[in-house]
Formats: structure tokens, C-alpha cells, sequence
């Protein structure tokens, strides 16, 4: 018989809605796993080259001990990359992941043995997002595909959970894995493992240059060659540009600039666009002379093995000493640096490390800027509108001893509120001391994926001024990566040791 069109309409419709509500079906119930089980992820991973050391699980920026506490950064900061992938299968390493890191399905992870950083994936199929938690503690949560984490766990074993929301429900996944330990003597592995020693005496100059002028110190610098010593003349050194030391030393043959703290470099005012003093060869040595009224003091931009000794920076208008660019291995010793950010108190540390992700691009060829072993030690800083010393992450093995703060980060502009803010990876923070700030002596930040892990602060002191505890750690779910010794003394310190609990040894 015949069939009326309009019938022929209403079966179609209806076998479209059959075939729709098929796909629906197929899409709540594959693709995840378990509500109890790890999600069904072929096993893979791929390695990226080896680590220079890495720390524990990464969040967004922290909270104070109110669990508020934004993440402290003096240039603009963004959160690295959480990478790319379906999460279906292994995935790259997100660019600006610490080194080493490993890719790694969820499903593939349970039951095995691993070292340094991991990107743990969850399959994107059917999930809207997903909540992380390590060993209990809640990390981050992913909102959009990639379902990707980026975590630096301590060693030992450790229990990785995701929560899964497919729409319909909530999938709970989970995988048990080991961090092995660092090898025995592995020094890089260790906080503080990668800085630079402290300088010998000068080597035997090849060549001393005398300059007692502008113009004599700019040709000086122009020509100078492995093994020179220029020796600066007291007086007054103001150049219509930022002085510029390009040349190379080498670690034997070292390049010397040398004055007393009469000798003072400055570009005449701490507005404008110039630095006191740039540096971009390697293996200088500046010793004893002031820098002053620049918008800059020292900036060192590709620079490896530069040591600054005895030097005085003060009156800048933002970061008093820069390391830069991959200025790896530097060492900061026996300097006053004072009176910073008097233009931009948002930028004005006293001594800054590294690069924020957001500067990535521009300083650290789109990885991380690795200003890496940079050693700071026995340094009197003073009245830093920002931290008195800033470590960015994206650094690695740095060494933070025996300095002196007083009114170190007062100013609170870009969330600079401390005498010391670590977002690196295995820096050592021990016997520093000091007095007044805006919140905590010493803060560690999780800005971005894989980062501000495995630091270590032992036997600091505060003697007062202090409204927040000595070391705050931001946020205090990753607890576990960060090492506070209950050997700090909280004695000026209202909040006491640390949001988080101290340990003993």
C-alpha cells in the first residue's frame, strides 16, 4: 500500500533520533574506564632530554596563609603550557615542562618506577574535565582537552587520582607509581646542587688598563680581552647609553672590573630606558665600584660564570641585578643593594633570577630562561619596594645563604610581599636573616606546570617585622615537595614557622 508522505517524515525523524540517542549511549559509557579502575589508556610515554632537577606537583598561584595569597612575580606571569595531544596516546612534553619529563597515560602509569617530571594524560573522549589530586591533596583541575598535568613528585610512591566528569557522572581514575630516588653523590639532583662555588682570588691580569673617564672606561670595555683588569678611578662614570661589557673571559682568564665605591657608574637618573651596566660576555668579574641612579643596576643577558663582588647598587628605578637570559652559574657575594623600584616599585627587587613564563619568548628562546647555579651569598639588602630576591621559575640548583634583609619587599605591587620568593626548582634557602617585610620572609609559588618544587629552607632567622610566618608556601597542597627545617627561627615572626608543618633533621 501507500504510504503518505507525511508519514515517511515522521519515520525518518524518528530514525534519526534512534541513531542520535545511539551515540549518546556510546559516548557516556566509552572512553573512560571504570568508575573505580584507571580509564582504558594504551600504555606509552617518551622522555625529553635529561634534567638538570625538577620538583613536585604544579598548581595555579597559591593563596597566603588565608589560603589567598597570590603569586608573587615582578614582570607579568602566566601559567606554562599544560602541552598538546588528544590524550589518547604518548604526548610531548609541553614546552616550559621541566626537563626530563615524561609523558605518560594515566592507564599506563599504575605499578611503574619513575624519575624526574611527569605529563600525565587523561583520554579526552567523552570528558568535560577533570580534577587532580596527589596523594590525597587536591593539585589543579583541567577544564578543556588536553586533560593533561604536569607534576615533579618527591621520591618515594605516591597515588595520582582523577576525578572525571563525562556530563553524565563522575568517573573516579587512579594510578600508583614510585619516584626513584636521586643516585648517591648526584649533587644536581640535591637543593642548592647546580651553584657555582665562591670565587678564588683574581688570576695574574695579562693586561691592566687604567680609565678615569666616560670615554676611557667605554673604550676599555670595547676592547677588552680574556685576562684584562680595568681599573676604575674614583669619580663619577655617566654614559649617554648603558655601558656595555660584550667581550669574553674565560674561567681561567676571567675579565676584571675593578674600582672602589668611589668609582660610581650611572646613567644619571633611574627613569629612562638604560641600565647601569650590561653585561653579555662571560666570565667578568666586577668588584668594589657603585652603580647608581639607573633604571636598571647590573642586567647580565647570556653571561656564564660572572661574579659580582664587593659592589654597592642603590637608587635604581626597578631591579637592582639581573640574571638573565640563560646567565647561568653567576655568583652574587659581599654586595649592599638598596633603594630599588623607586620608579616601578612592582619591579624593583634587589637581586631577580630567571624570567617569568609570560618572558619565556623574549629570554629564554621559548623554553625556560635557565639562569641556573646561581650562587647568592652574604649580601646586605635593603629597602626593596619587591623581593629582596626573586627566583623565577624555570631555574634550577641555585644557592641562597647567609644574607641580610631589612624591609625587603614592603611595597605589595604585583603581589611583592616578601624578602625572598622562590618559583624554581631545587634552590637551597639557609642561614639568611633579617628584619621587616610586607607578609612572610620567605614564600614559595607554583606559577607554572612542574615548577617552584623541591626547595629547601633551612636554619633562617627573623628577628621581627615579620606579620606572616618565615617561610609561606603557596599553595600549601603541595606541602610535600617543599622542605621547611623546624631549625628556622621564628622568633620575629608572628605567623610562626610555615603554613605548612615543619620538619625535624
Amino acid at each position: 500500500m501507500r504510504v503518505p508522505p507525511t508519514r515517511v517524515v515522521l519515520l525518518a525523524l524518528a530514525a534519526v533520533v534512534v541513531l542520535v540517542a545511539g551515540v549518546l549511549i556510546g559516548r557516556g559509557t566509552g572512553g573512560g574506564g571504570s568508575s573505580t579502575g584507571s580509564g582504558p589508556a594504551p600504555s606509552s610515554a617518551s622522555t625529553t632530554p635529561a634534567p638538570a632537577g625538577s620538583g613536585a606537583a604544579s598548581a595555579p598561584a597559591g593563596s597566603s596563609s588565608a589560603s589567598t595569597e597570590p603569586g608573587s612575580s615582578s614582570e607579568p606571569s602566566s601559567s606554562g603550557g599544560s602541552g598538546s595531544g588528544s590524550g589518547t596516546g604518548s604526548s610531548a612534553a609541553p614546552t616550559g615542562a621541566p626537563p626530563g619529563t615524561t609523558a605518560v597515560d594515566l592507564g599506563s602509569l599504575s605499578g611503574r618506577t619513575v624519575s624526574g617530571s611527569l605529563l600525565v594524560t587523561v583520554p579526552a573522549q567523552g570528558v568535560d574535565s577533570v580534577r587532580w589530586l596527589l596523594d590525597g591533596s587536591y593539585v589543579d583541575k583541567t577544564k578543556k582537552a588536553p586533560f593533561q598535568i604536569t607534576l615533579s613528585p618527591a621520591p618515594g610512591k605516591h597515588t595520582l587520582e582523577a576525578r572525571v566528569d563525562t556530563g553524565g557522572g563522575r568517573e573516579d581514575r587512579s594510578a600508583q607509581f614510585t619516584v626513584a630516588a636521586p643516585a648517591p653523590g648526584d649533587t644536581a639532583a640535591q637543593a642548592g646542587g647546580l651553584a657555582a662555588p665562591l670565587p678564588g682570588p683574581d688570576p695574574a691580569p695579562l693586561r691592566t688598563v687604567q680609565v678615569s673617564d666616560t670615554a676611557s672606561l667605554v673604550k676599555a670595555l670595547a676592547g677588552a680581552r680574556a685576562g684584562d683588569l680595568i681599573v676604575l678611578a674614583d669619580g663619577t662614570y655617566t654614559a649617554d647609553h648603558q655601558l656595555e661589557a660584550a667581550a669574553d673571559g674565560t674561567a681561567a682568564a676571567p675579565i676584571v672590573l675593578r674600582g672602589g665605591r668611589g668609582a660610581v657608574i650611572t646613567t644619571g637618573s633611574p627613569k629612562g630606558g638604560s641600565y647601569g651596566l650590561h653585561v653579555t660576555g662571560d666570565s667578568w668579574r666586577l668588584e668594589g665600584f657603585t652603580v647608581r641612579n639607573a633604571k636598571k643596576g647590573i642586567v647580565l643577558d647570556g653571561s656564564t660564570g660572572s661574579v659580582l663582588s664587593h659592589l654597592a647598587v642603590d637608587s635604581i628605578g626597578q631591579e637592582g641585578i639581573h640574571f638573565r637570559s640563560a646567565s647561568a652559574h653567576g655568583v652574587v657575594v659581599d654586595c649592599d643593594v638598596s633603594n630599588t623600584g623607586l620608579t616601578s616599585p612592582q619591579f624593583g627587587e634587589g637581586v631577580y633570577v630567571g624570567s617569568a613564563t609570560s618572558n619565556w619568548g623574549k629570554y629564554g628562546g621559548g623554553g625556560p630562561d635557565r639562569s641556573d647555579g646561581v650562587r647568592i651569598e652574604g649580601n646586605r639588602i635593603s629597602h626593596t619596594a619587591a623581593e629582596g630576591i626573586d627566583i623565577k621559575e624555570g631555574t634550577t640548583g641555585g644557592l641562597i645563604k647567609d644574607n641580610v634583609f631589612t624591609d625587603a619587599g614592603t611595597s605589595g605591587k604585583n603581589s611583592a610581599d616578601s624578602w625572598v620568593d622562590v618559583k624554581g626548582n631545587r634552590w637551597l634557602v639557609t642561614g639568611n636573616s633579617g628584619s621587616g617585610t610586607r607578609l612572610d620572609a620567605f614564600q614559595v609559588h607554583h606559577l607554572a606546570a612542574g615548577w617552584g618544587d623541591l626547595n629547601e629552607f633551612r636554619g633562617n632567622s627573623v628577628q621581627g617585622g615579620v606579620p606572616g610566618v618565615v617561610v609561606g608556601v603557596y599553595p600549601a597542597s603541595t606541602a610535600a615537595t617543599t622542605v621547611v627545617s623546624c631549625d628556622n627561627d621564628a622568633a620575629g615572626a608572628a605567623g610562626g614557622v610555615s603554613n605548612i608543618p615543619c620538619r625535624k633533621g
